[in-house]
């Protein structure tokens, strides 16, 4: 086994596929110029998710942008009394190897922080921005066990355009298996399709969208078949049917990318849907932690300490 790669490895077979079903909440238009002076989307779309769970009987995890936070905090606690964990997504949704450990630390303490006056939860959960967790990353681990977290959800196994950690499962000898204990930090990668090196996440997000239903279906049975847990994804833009004119920051110049980023979206929860009926099984990341890794679950129970001092 490679050196290199992180030292302290437990593999566990999840017993029954189990779907974890995953929101990242966030606001596009925090991420360009001018972006305030669109309408958010994010309140209504939410509820949209949170009355399609509902109907689904399904519990969900939030990983939750801190700036939204900010903005919504009356959402983030709705979300919480409806049965669904909060769970942090940086707070100026930065990917990781774009920013030092130290501007990293603040990063995250903030967004602690904020869903901490909105909510008074303790979070234990974590996704980066772009699923951007690494081998230059590897620092990640041992920030998010200093502040007390338990799990990560930050990886894509597979070369992909904006970040891919390849070979992941296989550096842990854990082809088959849907999380590897790490740094005393459980990695749960998000659901890719691997063709050769490149990897695909296509539980949820464009993938889900693009990609016919009945493909999806087959793909499904497949991880159903491996005894993998299904990590999915998906954002309130994703199900937004309004087409406000502006292009998103990651393809600026790049038109087809921003046509492709709204095509989809009004069949996006009936696959969703189909997905759910395949998985008798459902579970927020942080049940699914509690479960196969019993050693977490004293974890988290830390005082957040705030950073600034005008909190009440």
């Amino acid at each position: 086994m490679p050196p290199n790669i992180l030292a302290e490895q437990v593999h566990h077979t999840v017993r029954q596929p189990t779907l974890l079903f995953g929101v990242d909440l966030e606001d596009i238009r925090h991420r360009f110029s001018g972006g305030e002076t669109f309408a958010s989307v994010v309140p209504e779309m939410t509820k949209n998710l949170l009355d399609f769970l509902e109907q689904h009987h399904v519990a969900a995890t939030f990983f939750c942008e801190g700036r939204t936070v900010d903005e919504f905090p009356s959402l983030i606690g709705e979300i919480s009394a409806r049965g669904h964990e909060i769970a942090c997504h940086t707070y100026s949704h930065r990917p990781l190897f774009s920013v030092s450990v130290d501007e990293f630390r603040r990063d995250l303490e903030q967004n602690i922080e904020t869903i901490y006056k909105a909510t008074s939860l303790t979070v234990k959960g974590f996704r980066a921005p772009f699923f951007s967790s690494v081998p230059k990353t590897k620092w990640l681990y041992s920030v998010l066990r200093e502040f007390g977290f338990t799990y990560s959800s930050s990886v894509l196994d597979g070369r992909w355009p904006v970040a891919g950690w390849p070979g992941f499962f296989e550096s842990f000898e854990a082809e088959a298996r849907g999380s590897v204990l790490t740094e005393g930090i459980v990695e749960i990668p998000i659901t890719s399709l691997r063709i050769g090196a490149v990897g695909m996440p296509v539980a949820g997000g464009i993938y889900a969208r693009l990609l016919p239903g009945f493909f999806l279906r087959l793909l499904w049975r497949r991880f159903l078949q491996n005894k993998r847990a299904i990590s999915t994804y998906i954002h309130p833009y994703d199900i937004d049917l309004s087409k406000p004119d502006f292009r998103h920051p990651e393809f600026q110049r790049n038109a087809l990318f921003n046509l492709l980023m709204h095509v989809g979206r009004a069949g996006l929860l009936d696959k969703f849907a189909g997905l759910l009926e395949q998985f008798p099984k459902r579970s927020r990341y942080d049940d699914f932690v509690s479960e196969h890794y019993p050693e977490m679950r004293s974890r988290g129970d830390r005082k957040v300490k705030l950073v600034t001092s005008d909190v009440a």
